[in-house]
């Protein structure tokens, strides 16, 4: 189990107290784990509404949305909608789905269209890279090399667009 970093530290005890003795679960702090080290671990990755549901299935981690008490903005980022999380929408679901089998659990190819959308530099070579690809577009722009002669933009739609033969 991981809360999220702003959670507060009497919530944080509430939450350890009431799961303790619970061999199951283990607890990751973010304060003191990276979060791609803590997805890296997950069989599957359960949360309500947050961002770690695109860092999980940017690490190939099956997700599922489920809410430990009703929400007022059910799927806020849209994860469920998109296909990049499945939803649970009781623990029977949940659990269900938990027991699966996910050995060899793949993306479809809407799940990386969704994502692509999420995260332009997903499954290209400068996934992970992203700094940089940042540093290398800055030292372009600082030794006045056209913007235009940086990328080459293919413009997919008004909402999404994949960026190709970025020099390195």
């Amino acid at each position: 189990m991981r809360w999220h970093p702003g959670l507060k530290s009497n919530d944080i005890r509430f939450l350890k107290k009431s799961l303790r003795g619970i061999s199951a679960v283990t607890f990751s702090d973010p304060s003191l784990e990276r979060v791609d080290d803590f997805i890296n671990q997950c069989y599957v990755l359960v949360a309500g509404n947050s961002s770690i549901h695109l860092e999980g299935a940017i690490l190939g981690v099956r997700c599922v949305y489920y809410e430990l008490n009703s929400s007022r903005l059910y799927d806020y980022y849209g994860y469920v909608s998109e296909g990049i999380a499945e939803y649970a929408k009781n623990i029977e679901e949940l659990v269900s789905i938990c027991n699966e089998d996910n050995n060899g659990y793949k993306h479809s190819e809407a799940r990386v269209k969704a994502i692509k959308r999420y995260s332009a530099s997903y499954a290209t070579k400068w996934q992970g890279r992203e700094g940089k690809l940042v540093a290398n577009t800055l030292q372009k722009l600082r030794s006045d090399i056209g913007v235009g002669d940086l990328y080459c933009v293919i413009d997919v739609d008004s909402s999404t667009f994949n960026i190709v033969n970025i020099p390195i």
